[in-house]
């Protein structure tokens, strides 16, 4: 045999080796680093899309994060947190909302059963609309930070419209005013 035929003998020898070590052995541990990188890249991207929707939910929390600061409140500023919660609803109901003319009361605190540190601070609104106006107000209210205890509807014909007149009782739970628990103290209440 030739030194040209014994290189080319070693030479395909070598190739084959080769190609039957990739085949056996690392075609298998190929395989399994590649499909490790595409599991961490799906987790990667699972994670990028979750990230992003909070991002998106941004100001959704910012409310959130808002209103839950607003509970633990007594006082906003000057305010005691009932007028507060009067004025938010008021700017709530006209401003973002649309209602014309709202007629919010006074609000009152509840008492809340076993809990000391937390009231119910309450009020009325008597708003007028169509029953899809209605409606619509309703499904609104809902994810503001509002509790609607009871609302009733009654017949309302204002200014030749057939319109309902709707009275909703809303309230909100906040952290007790100390005036508030020094009045439950003078009435023998717990506080």
């Amino acid at each position: 045999m030739s030194s040209r035929e014994f290189t080319m003998l070693i030479s395909t020898a070598s190739v084959v080796i080769i190609a039957l070590v990739y085949h056996f052995v690392l075609a298998d541990k190929l395989d399994e680093i590649t499909q490790g990188f595409s599991g961490d890249l799906e987790i990667e991207r699972s994670k990028f899309k979750r990230y992003s929707k909070i991002i998106e939910d941004g100001q959704k929390i910012h409310e959130e994060y808002e209103r839950i600061v607003f509970q633990g409140k007594e006082k906003v500023g000057d305010q005691e947190v009932g007028d507060t919660f009067h004025n938010q609803l008021f700017e709530l109901l006209t401003t973002q909302l649309n209602v014309e003319a709202p007629n919010l009361s006074s609000y009152e605190y509840e008492e809340i059963e076993d809990v000391e540190d937390f009231v119910f601070v309450e009020l009325s609104v008597d708003v007028y609309g169509t029953f899809r106006e209605m409606l619509r107000l309703l499904q609104n209210m809902q994810g503001k930070g509002l509790l609607i205890k009871n609302f009733s509807l009654d017949r309302a014909g204002r200014g030749g419209r057939d319109e309902i007149k709707m009275t909703i009782d809303v309230a909100r739970l906040v952290k007790t005013p100390e005036r508030f628990k020094r009045r439950m103290r003078l009435r023998g209440g717990r506080g």
